[in-house]
């Protein structure tokens, strides 16, 4: 059934109109301005309501508390024409969401205006069709933004009071990987509007006046090291062989069965390998690195800033004690426990997820031994893998196979209802 809605210029009492104001109170159209003068409340942020203090409307600011709002909102529809005043676009990370996942779309009509998107490139002279944009918004979004950078010539920041220019170029300081410049546009649309261009590094010792938007321009030199399942052991830096070998990680991979989304522990993580390429998997949730060895951390941290990889979060400490308080996993990935499996595969299994998996890899028997019990004494289905590599090795007349140490791996699910 075909709907029609009414689209006409006048507020009404069942509806919540939300204006766009675009950069600057002259962004606004004769229909706009027309809706706000008819308007009995106005709803806005302080700077917004000001433009308008000589209308006899009721005035409401937008605080910290937005319920309150919300609240007031809700109060008034059905009685009094009320009108809501956003920044740039209402719908470009903006309150016209959020009213609508309040009071439905048919409630809420969004009239929009020039964003800060449009504007900031308007300023630029530069086309913003292919431009990824990230938003700080209340989040640390470091992950987002490296992925936008490595996939994208151009990123387009949205900051907030406390992720500012100057704190989002030092967290890009943190990846050697990374090189480039941004353009800092401060007060958009006001009398005092700026933009700067400078250095990462001279992003990270400046300050800068809100409301900011960020324009970065970085990439990944040419010579950056380049990253897959199964990488060889020399691209990594590791403590004497404390590596899981290159066949046995993918497989260990594959048998995690990751998603995009997932949130990935890796205990015992020794060079970071595995939680390097895990991570190339997970892209949109996070890899959860745990080593209790300093050296061994160390090597952690300059696998992960070599490789550029976001996603990834380096744990110090000793097992089973700092896995209290982390992320609960979707995944678990076991390369090292010792003395102290037995409780660290409990500890990890009453924090996975229903349907979770867990992966341990072993070359003792006696650890063998030890995660197979754990699993059938939770009654987790389980099953156990052994490979072993032989690889080959040039001599002077030929070429023979250098066989490496078999390796167990035990593949197990929690599932829904099954002891953790």
């Amino acid at each position: 059934m075909n709907q029609t809605r009414k689209t006409d210029n006048d507020p009404h009492p069942d509806r919540i109109t939300v204006v766009g104001m675009g950069m600057a109170p002259e962004d606004l159209s004769l229909r706009q301005l027309r809706i706000i003068e008819a308007a009995d409340v106005l709803v806005g942020a302080k700077r917004h309501l000001a433009h308008f203090e000589n209308l006899f409307a009721e005035k409401i600011a937008i605080g910290k508390d937005l319920e309150i709002v919300m609240a007031a909102i809700a109060d008034r529809i059905g009685r009094r024409r009320t009108v809501v005043l956003a920044s740039g676009d209402p719908l470009f990370f903006g309150i016209g969401a959020t009213l609508i996942r309040r009071f439905g779309s048919e409630t809420v009509r969004v009239l929009p205006n020039v964003s800060s998107l449009a504007a900031a490139f308007s300023r630029l002279n530069l086309p913003w069709h292919p431009v990824p944009v990230v938003h700080f918004h209340g989040t640390d979004a470091t992950t987002d933004l490296i992925a936008a950078i490595c996939g994208s010539e151009r990123v387009f920041v949205l900051t907030d009071p406390h992720h500012t220019p100057d704190w989002i170029a030092a967290r890009l300081l943190e990846f050697p990987a990374i090189e480039g410049r941004c353009c800092v546009l401060e007060r958009l649309g006001e009398p005092d509007e700026t933009m700067r261009w400078m250095s990462l590094k001279e992003a990270s010792a400046a300050v800068f006046r809100q409301p900011n938007v960020i324009v970065i321009e970085a990439r990944q030199p040419a010579d950056s090291p380049q990253l897959w399942l199964g990488m060889p052991e020399t691209a990594y830096l590791h403590d004497a062989g404390m590596i899981t070998k290159p066949e046995i990680r993918a497989v260990s991979i594959a048998q995690l069965a990751l998603m995009a989304h997932h949130v990935v522990w890796d205990l015992g993580a020794g060079s970071g390998s595995v939680s390097i390429e895990a991570a190339l998997l997970a892209a949109k949730g996070q890899v959860i690195a745990v080593e209790q060895h300093p050296e061994r951390v160390r090597h952690i941290r300059e696998n992960v800033a070599r490789f550029c990889m976001r996603n990834i979060r380096v744990i110090q400490g000793a097992m089973p004690g700092i896995l209290d308080g982390l992320p609960a996993p979707d995944r678990v990935f076991v390369g090292g426990g010792g003395k102290d499996l037995d409780a660290i595969l409990h500890a990890a299994g009453r924090r996975l997820a229903d349907g979770g998996i867990m992966v341990v890899n072993t070359v003792l028997l006696q650890s063998l031994h030890a995660a197979t019990a754990v699993f059938r004494q939770l009654d987790w289905p389980y099953g156990v893998t052994q490979l072993q590599a032989n690889v080959s090795k040039s001599l002077a007349n030929g070429e023979r196979f250098d066989a490496r140490n078999p390796v167990w791996l035990v593949q197990a699910r929690k599932e829904p209802d099954r002891k953790g």
